[in-house]
């Protein structure tokens, strides 16, 4: 049972979304892209930092981005620590990106891939082709449990595989507002920063849709670094406690759960342009699991997420 219970740190990838909330689209301009002239400063000074993708209709992109996470966890039963095997998983995404459809209401409702290479493994070192030269097709929903199809054929949610790797590196989320997520869409000065809170409610949403929320307490941070030939540079800080995940992967009870996510954005000053996107995000879980003896053994989880991304436009 307990060798079981140990190997769930490879199920954990329930609370791997925790972080994935925290991931989203990002491109740059192309003037930037080809080293031309960015657009003039505004007269006050204030930009409009744009992270949310333009609702265009068959608007084509360039899409590399990488994943990778670390699973470690601890034992603690009868006074004593046994370290459980480290999982790890990498994915690495080579595509052209089309917007296939977009509602007037939920804005971008699918996404097509015209998939070069998706690479997968537990590091870089051992990843190798699962697909090429293939088309898959996104339809993010509410929940973020999309409906991904590859060459025509849905797939259904698994750990390891194509669609975790699409889950964790392609948006899956229907209606975030992500401009509002990071309050971007108010114009800012180089130099400015803010703070973000639960009373900004597309964040509360992100977080909510893998954590139970009653009762925790999140603490964020925005600044707004720089401009340069139009691209603004952001940094952003997110530290949640008192939340719970909504699903862990293994019968037990969560006694604690933090994250900590740093992330950095290359955005545009204008709708149109290049997003990039590097993010570290590190979760902490303890879980009490209850034994056929009647002695509960107690389970330390550390996952650290990195994340990288960049979306460039065709057309």
């Amino acid at each position: 049972m307990w060798a079981k219970a140990l190997g769930a740190a490879t199920a954990l990838v329930a609370v791997v979304g925790v972080g994935s909330m925290l991931y989203s689209y990002f491109r740059e301009t192309p003037d930037a892209a080809t080293g031309g002239i960015g657009p003039e400063q505004p007269a006050d000074g204030r930009y409009t930092l744009h992270a949310a993708l333009p609702q265009q209709l068959g608007r084509r992109a360039h899409i590399e981005a990488s994943y990778t996470r670390r699973v470690s966890s601890v034992q603690r039963a009868g006074g004593r620590a046994l370290n459980a095997t480290p999982s790890a998983a990498y994915f690495r995404l080579d595509a052209i990106q089309r917007i296939a459809a977009v509602d007037p209401t939920d804005g971008i409702t699918a996404y097509e891939y015209e998939v070069s290479s998706l690479r997968i493994g537990t590091t870089s070192a051992d990843a190798h082709d699962l697909l090429h030269d293939t088309v898959v097709r996104v339809q993010p929903r509410p929940s973020g449990e999309a409906i991904i199809t590859v060459a025509g054929e849905r797939i259904e949610p698994a750990a390891g595989g194509t669609y975790e790797a699409f889950r964790t590196m392609t948006p899956v989320y229907l209606g975030l507002d992500e401009d509002r997520r990071y309050e971007v869409d108010t114009p800012r000065t180089p130099g400015e920063s803010w703070t973000l809170t639960l009373d900004n409610e597309p964040l509360r949403r992100s977080l909510g849709l893998h954590l139970h929320m009653d009762g925790a307490e999140a603490t964020g941070r925005a600044r707004f670094l720089s401009v340069e030939m139009g691209l603004g540079a952001l940094e952003v800080t997110m530290d949640v406690t008192g939340a719970r995940p909504r699903n862990i992967g293994m019968n037990g009870e969560v006694e604690t759960y933090t994250l900590s996510a740093r992330e950095r954005f290359s955005l545009p000053v204008r709708p149109e342009g290049r997003r990039s996107f590097d993010s570290t995000t590190t979760s902490t879980l303890r879980v009490r699991v209850p034994g056929d003896d009647g002695i509960s053994r107690l389970f330390d989880f550390e996952l650290i997420e990195l994340r990288h991304q960049t979306n460039t436009p065709l057309d």
